[in-house]
């Protein structure tokens, strides 16, 4: 995963960005010069789902799905996701060809109900 690849080699996540109660985004840097490389989208819900961008594929979805400028990206981000559901995050980003890698974490009780017998 393109986190773990950051982790190895040394990069670090900026703070969380929350654009929504349930969602969330933080930017990978390279620690020489803080240069972003990557993008992990959050979906904080029932489970966790977690898209990983390359730097240049976010830059992508930025402008051609949320037709955003660096200023405005939290607020069409925002918008974009009070219209549609995760599944709907999911599929934009298949029908736009931008690539990015998931990840899924079941819900909590998920692990309380297969561990304690």
């Amino acid at each position: 995963m393109l986190s773990d690849q950051c982790l190895h080699h040394g990069c670090k996540p900026d703070e969380p960005i929350y654009v929504g109660k349930l969602v969330s985004y933080r930017i990978w840097r390279r620690p020489r010069d803080g240069k972003a490389v990557g993008t992990s989208v959050d979906f904080h819900n029932t489970g966790e789902w977690t898209h990983e961008f390359s730097a240049n594929d976010w830059d992508r979805f930025a402008k051609e799905v949320l037709k955003a400028t660096p200023d405005s990206i939290v607020a069409d981000f925002s918008d974009h996701l009070t219209s549609q559901a995760h599944i709907g995050f999911a599929k934009t980003l298949d029908s736009f060809g931008i690539p990015n890698q998931v990840i899924s974490f079941p819900p909590d009780d998920f692990y309380t109900m297969n561990t304690s017998q």
